[in-house]
């Protein structure tokens, strides 16, 4: 049996132990917290996420986000925004909102989002190749929409010239 206290927090994560978690928290290197907190989300252990999330004091956490996402957890990607970069790997926490047509996700993930290096990754994915209807959805329109709307406001902005918006 190992005394390793990662290993053991690991595996306290894994059976959502509590008082296992608490105990063993303190003993952990602080290299190691990106790597339980991953852990903690995969296991969808959200007590265990809040606990190492406070612990962090990283913006390196960016593929327990990813996970997060990719479960539809908004209540993690809550907590994890704070200590993620949301534009890491060409907005991929956006794009996968979008490919999960997951409305209130995406909602949440725009306003830190680069929304067109999202769109522009999401022209190029794979998925739309394949499935060209998906272009179609309700999100990825949506999101065409915010991008031409928010570089014609660019455009209209450096020229000194408003004009109503007129609701589409």
């Amino acid at each position: 049996m190992t005394s390793d206290p990662y290993t053991l927090l690991d595996r306290a994560i894994s059976q959502k132990n509590d008082e296992e978690v608490i105990r063993l928290l303190d003993l952990v290197e602080d290299d190691d917290i990106p790597f339980l907190l991953f852990s903690a989300v995969v296991n969808r252990y959200t007590y265990a996420v809040k606990l190492l999330a406070a612990k962090s004091g990283t913006t390196q956490n960016n593929h327990s986000l990813g996970a997060a996402v990719a479960q539809k957890n908004i209540e993690v990607v809550k907590l994890l925004l704070p200590i993620s970069d949301v534009q890491y790997n060409n907005n991929g926490c956006l794009q996968q909102a979008v490919l999960n047509q997951d409305a209130e996700m995406f909602e949440l993930l725009y306003p830190h989002s680069d929304a067109k290096v999202a769109l522009r990754e999401l022209e190029q994915c794979a998925q739309f190749e394949e499935q060209p209807g998906r272009k179609n959805e309700p999100l990825f329109v949506e999101l065409g929409n915010r991008v031409l709307r928010s570089t014609l406001d660019t455009h209209v902005a450096h020229r000194g010239v408003e004009f109503p918006r007129k609701k589409i």
